[in-house]
């Protein structure tokens, strides 16, 4: 596990502790996962969260099957549409807007908060980083993400590592977060 794994939970767990407290299991989706890149799905599995995964790569789905998801749905965030209800309480878009231009990014985002419940997550690299050598069309930055594109859609945000540093430093990072609503408290029981 790297040190900004490391950072980038822990920075998870004391901004939105709620998601590793929980009082019950929560629906999780989680759009985006590489066999070894898949931000805090350990720590929400290990809680008790059931996780759905929406991953563009195929063989990337496959290789993730069985470890910490419930289900694991080939296909692209950029054709959900617009839901009519929502399906899941959380939703996690882990360094993924960065990956569609910018007016299409905006209109996942709107998409997938009008799926999810309580809260969204996303995250992306803080400025402009390029990326080499990958042989997925959808891996290639497209949008430079910054912290006010965060906060223009009612997003709270942290920063981690400097503007533009690249494949410099892994560590260049935006986590921004929105509260569609509050977690309702379980009913008390009567012991």
């Amino acid at each position: 596990m790297s040190t900004h794994y490391i950072k980038r939970t822990r920075l998870l767990k004391r901004k939105i502790p709620a998601l590793f407290i929980p009082p019950y299991p929560l629906r999780i989706l989680y759009v985006g996962g590489k066999p070894k890149r898949i931000q805090c799905v350990p720590e929400l599995y290990k809680v008790g969260h059931r996780i759905t995964l929406l991953e563009l790569v195929p063989e990337f789905a496959k290789a993730l099957e069985g470890k910490f998801f419930e289900k694991v749905i080939v296909g692209d965030v950029s054709k959900i549409g617009s839901p009519s209800a929502p399906q899941f309480d959380v939703t996690f878009w882990w360094h993924g807007p960065e990956h569609l231009g910018m007016e299409k990014s905006i209109e996942v985002i709107q998409n997938l908060e009008r799926l999810t419940r309580y809260l969204v997550v996303l995250a992306s690299p803080y400025g402009h980083t390029k990326l080499h050598g990958y042989k997925y069309p959808g891996q290639v930055h497209v949008s430079v993400w910054l912290p006010r594109n965060y906060t223009r859609m009612g997003y709270e945000v942290v920063v981690l590592g400097k503007k533009d540093s690249g494949m410099k430093s892994k560590s260049s990072h935006i986590m921004g977060w929105k509260w569609l609503k509050s977690l309702p408290l379980p009913e008390p029981t009567t012991d």
